[in-house]
């Protein structure tokens, strides 16, 4: 009979995933230069990696109107994608910036972002913009050197701000 053979062995399970979530980016939506007391803005953080959904980033708002930290929501099930939905007080009496701050995300080895992540937003009052706006261009489709009765023509119009949506350009 063969002699038993024992033994003492140690097993050290390794977490192979050591690095930390990074913000790819974060997006307004509307994209717009300045937002006015009243619009309704999409935050989308998008990370590198799946989040976490016990550890989901927070966003912060600070300046003229503060948000204190709240939980972002995935988008649709992608948890690369956290967004939230942020609308701005209408009542408003001052202009100023906002800090967006996203914090406190953890991939599912347990990595934190290191860092916070921030992008700022300019809110204006709607009724300080007292310069009218400005006509850069005028372009016309098909361009012809005349044009006859009946003719189809595109007309477009370039500005050098935008154009509220509720007070768009007459002919």
């Amino acid at each position: 009979m063969e002699d038993d053979k024992t033994g003492t062995f140690n097993i050290q399970i390794k977490n192979t995933d050591t690095e930390a979530p990074q913000i790819t980016t974060i997006a307004l939506t509307p994209a717009k230069t300045v937002y006015n007391p009243g619009d309704k803005v999409k935050i989308v953080v998008t990370f590198d990696e799946d989040i976490a959904d016990n550890y989901p980033p927070q966003i912060k708002i600070d300046g003229i109107e503060d948000v204190n930290k709240t939980p972002m929501t995935k988008q649709n099930g992608n948890a690369k994608k956290y967004e939230y939905d942020y609308t701005i007080n209408a009542n408003l009496t001052q202009e100023g910036t906002q800090t967006i701050t996203v914090s406190d995300a953890k991939d599912s080895a347990g990595n934190k972002i290191t860092s916070n992540s921030e992008t700022k937003m300019k809110i204006e009052l709607k009724n300080t913009d007292t310069i009218a706006p400005k006509i850069k261009t005028i372009t016309l489709d098909p361009v012809k050197a005349a044009y006859n009765p009946g003719d189809t023509v595109k007309i477009v119009v370039t500005f050098d701000e935008d154009i509220a949506d509720n007070y768009p350009p007459q002919i």
